[in-house]
């Protein structure tokens, strides 16, 4: 009966999405979730599902009409599946199946921030991101790379694509916190104009008590009036992280007609921000202008989008021949507190308690 409804879905028009950002705190315990909010969701945007490379197909065995792509922690270096640590981070999004025809996913070489392209009445890009959390200099290293990457996607494809933005940023972007990482959120979002709403408290202690709102979706303004109605959503029952969901409900068209459009779109894969001071500027003016000479001239005006994919291909491709490769990093090894001496006190203890 359910695979009878969802063929017919797919050749009905839909007018409205309810897409919903979710840090989960380790996916595999979110079955019932799903089944909760599944008929009431078209598109989840998720964080910290915690799986590894090798588990990845797990995100289509949420449930039978759901599927979806992510992005994992240890995505360019796998683990091997013996012995494995408790998996953290990763980003991820899901959608209903009747919608799978209309989706086509990006690659984007950052496992905090995962993208895929819908095609309806126009085109729509869904990313969900996890921002790293206040730590180390390291990780706000990585906070400002995450941030530069972000708005990279966004200056790349607010002409040819409205923009949905969810996941946890780890930051108040609606508090007057006057901190560096704070500010470089903020001064990301005015200078994107990207606006949230502010839905009360998104996070709650072990006790149940709310302590803070970093989970957001973010839209641009020029699509604020597609924007139905938006709320945080703190009455899930079958929800077990220690973070609430938030939902927003917007217009959006999709029929059968655009399913076609989704095989002609082509969108690049991004690498993070371009250090310029590092880049052999001749060689890439050089690059530049040879590679115009090879660009063929626009026959009508349908070619545009051709045209500008075209040039988006030739600038990152002659940036990236001429920048260095990047310095690998390698995470610092745990201490190891465990000696002979306290592994044989603790085994006295436990006789003792006996």
């Amino acid at each position: 009966m359910e695979q009878l409804e969802h063929k017919s879905r797919e050749n009905d028009e839909k007018k409205e999405l309810n897409i919903l950002t979710f840090n989960c705190k380790n996916i595999q315990t979110c079955g019932m979730f799903f089944d909760e909010l599944l008929n009431s969701t078209d598109i989840f945007l998720i964080q910290e599902h915690w799986l590894f490379n090798f588990q990845m197909n797990l995100l289509n065995e949420l449930h039978q009409n759901i599927c979806g792509i992510g992005k994992d922690f240890d995505d360019k270096d796998p683990i091997n599946p013996t012995n494995l640590p408790r998996g953290y981070g990763g980003t991820g999004i899901l959608w209903r199946k009747d919608l799978n025809n209309f989706i086509n996913p990006l690659d984007i070489e950052n496992d905090r921030i995962c993208c895929v392209e819908l095609l309806g009445s126009s085109k729509l890009l869904l990313v969900s991101v996890y921002l790293p959390c206040k730590g180390s200099p390291s990780d706000s290293l990585e906070f400002y790379n995450c941030i530069d990457q972000l708005h990279e996607i966004v200056q790349r494809y607010s002409d040819s694509h409205s923009i949905i933005i969810g996941g946890d940023f780890n930051e108040n972007i609606l508090s007057k916190i006057d901190t560096r990482r704070n500010k470089y959120l903020v001064d990301f979002l005015n200078e994107n104009r990207l606006y949230t709403e502010e839905n009360g408290i998104t996070i709650v202690n072990c006790g149940g008590k709310g302590t803070s709102t970093i989970d957001f979706l973010l839209f641009k303004h020029d699509f604020k009036e597609n924007v139905v109605c938006m709320e945080t959503m703190d009455n899930v029952a079958t929800n077990v992280s220690d973070h609430y969901p938030v939902k927003a409900k917007v217009k959006f068209i999709i029929n059968a007609k655009e399913k076609s459009k989704c095989s002609n779109s082509r969108i690049l894969p991004m690498s993070g921000k371009t250090p310029w001071n590092k880049i052999d500027k001749d060689a890439y003016k050089t690059l530049v202008e040879n590679g115009l000479d090879n660009l063929s001239s626009l026959e009508n005006k349908y070619e545009v989008d051709r045209a500008f994919q075209n040039m988006n291909s030739l600038l990152f491709n002659s940036a990236k021949s001429c920048c260095p490769a990047p310095r690998k990093r390698f995470r610092k090894p745990k201490l190891k507190v465990m000696n002979q001496e306290i592994s044989d006190a603790i085994v006295m203890k436990k006789k003792w308690a006996v």
